[in-house]
């Protein structure tokens, strides 16, 4: 599927201007004139999952937290192979019989705080991380804490090349200091010193890029 991404974004060098082409299509334009309120619509999580993607070549997508599978629905066209992680037995038990049909989609039971290690291990292409693997209520799971945040980060510090994967961490509102998730400036300033790039914020996601 030709998003028509990567001409777009030809020559963009800046997270302002980024910003502006990602707004750009009609999909976000209620969203944009209600002030842009969290939590974000789901098909501007996937414009900018589809965007970071095209962007730096990346087709193989990490997701932790399935859920009903929307991402991995809208995201299918995109990618080569998707990887998704979910504590929650009967969310896994529905996105295998959802995505029965395409082998390309791996699902994966367990909690990602400790499942992830195993996952990416088997992976050598450069990936785009999806983080989303947190407890969000009724008909969720939840491991030690409410967000596996910490563990993931640092699963793929320790076990991935530098400078190749693309994160996208969804749900930046919720950065507060408890619940297992950091403050956001001491997150944002620990991604910069682990990863050596400068991440931002931006539709309620934090995107560290490749170098």
């Amino acid at each position: 599927m030709n998003f028509g991404i990567s001409r777009a974004l030809a020559g963009v060098d800046s997270w302002t201007e980024l910003g502006l082409l990602l707004r750009a299509g009609r999909h976000m334009r209620a969203w944009i004139d209600a002030g842009k309120p969290a939590p974000v619509p789901h098909p501007v999580k996937v414009r900018n999952i589809l965007a970071v993607a095209d962007l730096f070549g990346l087709r193989t997508l990490v997701e932790t937290g399935t859920q009903a599978g929307a991402t991995l629905a809208a995201t299918l066209d995109y990618f080569s192979r998707l990887y998704s992680i979910e504590i929650y037995e009967p969310s896994v038990a529905a996105a295998r019989r959802r995505f029965a049909a395409f082998p390309k989609v791996s699902i994966i039971h367990g909690d990602s705080a400790t499942a992830l290690p195993a996952l990416v291990k088997t992976i050598e292409e450069p990936i785009l991380f999806w983080l989303d693997g947190h407890y969000s209520g009724k008909g969720t799971g939840m491991g030690e804490e409410h967000s596996p945040i910490a563990a993931e980060i640092e699963h793929i510090r320790q076990l991935r090349p530098p400078g190749r994967d693309a994160i996208i961490v969804d749900d930046a509102r919720l950065f507060v200091g408890k619940d297992g998730y950091p403050p956001l400036e001491k997150f944002l300033a620990d991604m910069k010193d682990t990863f050596g790039t400068t991440p931002r914020c931006a539709d309620d996601a934090i995107f560290i890029l490749p170098s």
